[in-house]
């Protein structure tokens, strides 16, 4: 698989894919750190088994990526773009590309028990929970501006956690990368991580 991944660019964000696999984001690393416009890159799924397939094409910044609860639809943040949907095919393919969300701000992202896609944003001080179709349910704020990650845990998953990547103390430095992790509780449990397994 090394090769794979060091000729596409760099793993930015990926999630389980219930067979063993997972899928992930890839990005043009180089030219991000570079502060150049980055090149598009795919989204890929890597098999139990170690194959790496590509699922779509030109992504230019991938970040969170998320299924509903029944498996048939793939939510993917496209940082400074969107934030898709897809219909995930009987065959594992992707299909049917749409906007989900309008935003530019998407990072991380998880998705509930009830099919709310929960998603961090960069420029918005917190999470926004978006219902199944799309609209929103709620914001959860944070005092700082770029919350880049999150999850749902804990015995009941419903503790929520909020990952960010400034600190109250220093909210507009950047540079330091000086991250702090909120925990809450959110009105929806989670739904349990799936095992991978690589050969």
């Amino acid at each position: 698989m090394k090769p794979v991944f060091s000729a596409l660019g760099a793993i930015n964000d990926f999630c389980p894919d219930g067979a063993g696999g997972a899928i992930a984001g890839v990005i043009d690393a180089e030219s991000v750190a570079a502060a150049r416009p980055p090149e598009g890159r795919p989204l890929i799924r890597v098999s139990a088994s170690g194959q790496a397939t590509r699922l779509w094409e030109g992504i230019t910044i991938s970040n969170g990526i998320g299924f509903s609860p029944d498996g048939k639809r793939l939510y993917q943040s496209e940082s400074y773009k969107t934030l898709w949907v897809y219909d995930v095919e009987p065959d594992g393919t992707l299909g049917n590309r749409r906007v989900f969300a309008d935003i530019q701000d998407a990072d991380g992202l998880t998705v509930d028990a009830e099919g709310g896609v929960l998603v961090a944003r960069f420029d918005s001080f917190g999470v926004t929970r978006f219902r199944p179709d799309g609209t929103v349910d709620r914001h959860y704020e944070v005092p700082v501006r770029e919350a880049q990650s999150v999850s749902l845990a804990g015995p009941d998953l419903r503790d929520l956690y909020i990952v960010t990547g400034s600190s109250f103390a220093n909210p507009n430095n950047l540079s330091e990368k000086t991250g702090t992790i909120y925990r809450g509780r959110a009105g929806v449990p989670g739904l349990p991580a799936a095992f991978t397994r690589f050969r």
